[in-house]
């Protein structure tokens, strides 16, 4: 989820910053990144001012956009925002089976389009916690685990990071840079 979050500091929009990024169920990949702005190359600025019409793509469109669909892996999106009715129909017809989100949004029918194409869907509580810099990796571990909202009995984001925890790099000493992937 907070690569989610860092994708929306991307955003271009004025009004709402909104990230995502759709992994593989088993968390090891991350297959599309997305978050709300103009097309490639285009102005980093909204077409207009009014709410829901400012012509920004959203953030799960960019992500499905970006997805190969040939790959066949069962798909997690993590979104900061609840998609709306557009992208939840993307995120159904990406063959995204679950969905968990951080923010309400003003229109609920994205949700009720989900949960009828039966994709899991999970609201986070205490989003806040992924943002804070000195959180021990157990207090994230905890929020994650609290009740969800409408998949009872599924939420693999706390198996997720004790894997992601296990396989941490020790943190580099100060002023010694960390060698990045080739």
């Amino acid at each position: 989820m907070t690569l989610a979050i860092m994708m929306a500091s991307h955003s271009t929009c004025k009004r709402t910053q909104v990230g995502c990024v759709v992994v593989t169920s088993d968390a090891m990949r991350v297959l599309a990144v997305g978050y709300n702005g103009s097309y490639r190359g285009g102005p980093n600025t909204c077409d207009r001012e009014t709410p829901g019409d400012c012509g920004c793509l959203h953030a799960e469109d960019n992500a499905c956009i970006k997805l190969d669909y040939n790959d066949q892996s069962d798909k997690v999106i993590y979104c900061t925002h609840m998609p709306c009715s557009y992208c939840a129909k993307r995120i159904v017809n990406a063959g995204i089976r679950e969905a968990i989100y951080f923010h309400e949004y003003r229109k609920t029918e994205g949700l009720q389009i989900l949960n009828k194409a039966e994709v899991k869907v999970t609201k986070m509580e205490n989003w806040e916690l992924c943002l804070q810099p000195d959180r021990e990796p157990g207090d994230l571990r905890q929020l994650i685990r609290t009740p969800e909202v409408q998949s009872p009995g599924h939420f693999p984001v706390g198996r997720v990071l004790d894997q992601a925890a296990q396989d941490q790099d020790p943190v580099p000493d100060a002023g010694q840079e960390k060698a990045l992937p080739a």
